[in-house]
């Protein structure tokens, strides 16, 4: 024996109950990126391509505390200078860097601090030694 169920025009089920529209259907993300993201990634991207010390060889830790952080990493003798300022206000960059170096992210001078939440990375080069075979 099958049952009957009584069946309700959906006007009736409706009654009572509030009807929230249908949300748009998702876009398609591709051309809808944040370009300036995107080329911030490209950057370093670049950046991780053209310095072999950014993925072959340890960070050497200058400065480890709240909000900041500054590391080195060499390869042979090149290398780059990491400085990352998380915290609101701006951070000093004396004695770590000449203000005069350029930030290998946008181009531009470092100057003599870091601005709040914002990073640079700087090339650097160590000096070889008699004993290393000038």
């Amino acid at each position: 024996q099958h049952r009957r169920i009584d069946t309700q025009p959906i006007s009736d089920l409706r009654r009572g109950f509030r009807v929230i529209p249908r949300r748009e259907e998702p876009r398609d993300p591709w051309g809808a990126e944040n370009r300036e993201l995107l080329t911030h990634y490209q950057t370093l991207g670049t950046l991780r391509r053209q310095q072999k010390a950014l993925w072959d060889s340890e960070p050497d830790f200058l400065l480890w505390e709240p909000g900041h952080v500054i590391f080195r990493r060499m390869q042979n003798n090149h290398g780059v200078l990491v400085l990352a300022n998380a915290s609101e206000e701006p951070m000093s960059l004396r004695p770590y860097v000449p203000a005069k170096e350029k930030n290998l992210l946008n181009g531009k001078a470092i100057g003599t601090a870091l601005p709040a939440c914002s990073a640079a990375v700087i090339a650097i080069r160590t000096r070889k030694t008699a004993k290393q075979g000038v």
